[in-house]
């Protein structure tokens, strides 16, 4: 404006949307063009500004649950979570079964190495299951167990926060009268 003396400035104002998104910092170019006063020359014509992310990051992170069934219920799952980011690209993560008490193939039986995919679009909360079938035997043994441990997440965004899962199937055997037998 007339009037301007040497190192006086002038404010650009840009107005800056506070969303809920987790995105990270944003940057954003303001560049100086068709100065008015050819007597003037623009000595720094351009300029970056950072807008700095508010929100909170979420984590992204798995985890598996422990089941206890009779062994009458014919199937049992290890269900495997997803709680973090909506909108999640899809990921893998491999998994293993180890027998504990539970034996494979007598017991249950099981895809005992494989893996668990979350498809694109996964969403906090969101949730996919490792089946195992139970075997429902007349034999009079006790609760066994057997184990879920998840590995190699094919995102490493995605952290595995509780890796293993103990499946415990109950027995429902009457317990044996008191007596000789032979």
């Amino acid at each position: 404006p007339a009037g301007t003396a040497d190192t006086d400035t002038q404010t650009v104002t840009i107005t800056i949307t506070d969303d809920t998104d987790v995105e990270g910092d944003e940057s954003l170019d303001f560049t100086l063009s068709n100065i008015s006063n050819t007597l003037l020359n623009i000595l720094d014509a351009s300029a970056t500004g950072t807008i700095t992310d508010n929100d909170p990051a979420i984590a992204d992170e798995i985890s598996v649950a422990d089941f206890s069934i009779d062994e009458a219920a014919g199937t049992a799952s290890f269900v495997v979570t997803y709680t973090g980011t909506n909108g999640q690209a899809a990921f893998t993560l491999d998994y293993t079964i180890t027998d504990g008490s539970a034996i494979s193939g007598s017991d249950y039986s099981a895809t005992l190495t494989g893996q668990v995919s979350f498809p694109t679009g996964t969403n906090s909360g969101d949730q996919q299951a490792v089946v195992v079938t139970l075997t429902d035997d007349a034999l009079i043994e006790g609760d066994e167990d057997l184990t879920l441990t998840l590995a190699n997440s094919s995102n490493p965004a995605i952290t595995i926060v509780d890796a293993n899962a103990t499946g415990t199937i109950t027995d429902n055997d009457t317990t044996p009268g008191t007596g000789v037998s032979v």
